[in-house]
């Protein structure tokens, strides 16, 4: 709403209440004095009539006013907070023009730093242009001398020259003719060395490769040939013990215990451990030294021996009762049936192979009965 529209208005209402006001009042005078029929001529009553007209008047200006009020009071309002505004908006364009009042007056002054930097550089470049230009008129006058005198020698030398050149010419263009010739051999000279290096190559790689392998099949045939010579010399000395071996010590020799190889059985037997009882007898640091094996190692064998004295338990499987624990007859006795096949099927497990062999409850069970009564294998004498 414009303020000049409103004050206007408000100019007009309250002159529109003035005239009510007087002309209630004098309307309230005049009736009596009028002697207007119904209101009487100043009596009492007729003067309290108009008194109460003119009190009526008074009431009804007055409510108008404080209608009104509220309205004037609300428009003052207003008009601070668009004021209050107005001088926001106008504070906030004064900021704005005087940011960017600041920020041309550092662009005028970059640009006018750079101008005078362009302009000094354009007048050092005019300048050297000048003196460049001058020593250039310079030179060309002496240019023009020299062609002068250049071209007096030449239309002088001209017909002598000719000849030359031609003769020059022809020879010239036997070379080039020559040199093309040869340019051609010697492309084909290196397309042919070229193939020749590629074939070469591929000859040694191919030559290398057989080399390789055949050195590959050198190495296993010389592994090979020591293993048989090996086992060879361990043959012959296990024939020529086994011959003078005794039937006990037959049925009771180390050689029974899974996994201990021909080289360890015969290497045992030469340092006098023929049988089981005899390999449980030993110190196991000496049998450790003597086969180069870690004394785990013999213990694990000493514990194998000892278990394969039990009736009903299969040879291959004493090694996986050493692996879950079992290292004696006496602690397979104590040993519980469920808790030891648990322990033996996951022994079998970690080792990603089906041994075929049955360690079930039942059959855990009868070991350890075996064990807890004493039976062990009897040897034939």
């Amino acid at each position: 709403m414009d303020s000049t529209s409103t004050a206007a208005k408000q100019v007009r209402f309250y002159r529109t209440l003035a005239f009510i006001v007087v002309f209630g009042l004098v309307a309230a005078w005049l009736f009596p004095l009028a002697g207007i029929p119904g209101l009487g001529k100043f009596r009492p009553d007729e003067a309290a009539v108009g008194l109460s007209v003119a009190v009526i008047m008074l009431s009804v200006v007055t409510i108008l006013f404080l209608l009104r009020i509220g309205r004037i009071f609300d428009v003052e309002g207003q008009m601070e907070r668009r004021l209050g505004d107005e001088a926001r908006v106008l504070q906030e364009t004064q900021k704005r023009q005087e940011d960017a009042w600041a920020e041309f007056r550092n662009d005028l002054k970059q640009e006018l730093a750079e101008t005078r930097a362009e302009f000094r550089r354009s007048q050092e470049e005019q300048d050297a242009k000048y003196l460049g230009i001058g020593a250039d008129a310079a030179g060309a006058r002496r240019f023009a001398e020299e062609l002068a005198a250049t071209r007096t020698l030449v239309q002088k030398n001209k017909d002598e020259i000719a000849p030359l050149l031609v003769d020059l010419r022809t020879r010239m263009e036997a070379q080039e003719q020559k040199a093309r010739v040869l340019e051609n051999r010697l492309a084909d000279a290196l397309d042919a060395l070229e193939r020749r290096e590629m074939e070469a190559a591929a000859a040694r790689t191919q030559a290398e490769q057989e080399l390789a392998a055949l050195r590959k099949r050198e190495q296993l045939l010389v592994i090979r040939t020591k293993e048989l010579e090996d086992h060879n010399e361990v043959l012959v000395r296990e024939k020529g013990r086994l011959v003078s071996l005794t039937k006990e010590e037959a049925a009771q020799h180390v050689s029974l215990i899974p996994n201990l190889g021909p080289v360890n059985v015969s290497r045992l037997n030469t340092m006098g451990v023929i049988t089981i009882p005899q390999l449980r007898a030993a110190r196991v640091e000496n049998v450790a030294a003597a086969l180069d094996v870690d004394p785990d190692t013999v213990r694990k064998w000493q514990s194998i021996g000892d278990l394969l004295r039990l009736e009903g338990v299969p040879q291959p499987a004493t090694e996986y009762l050493v692996e879950a624990g079992v290292r004696s007859v006496p602690a397979l006795a104590a040993m519980d049936s469920g808790e030891l096949s648990r322990k033996l099927q996951d022994v079998e497990r970690a080792r990603r192979t089906k041994s075929g062999l049955d360690f079930s409850q039942a059959s855990v069970a009868a070991w350890i009965t075996a064990a807890r009564d004493g039976k062990m294998v009897q040897v034939a004498a």
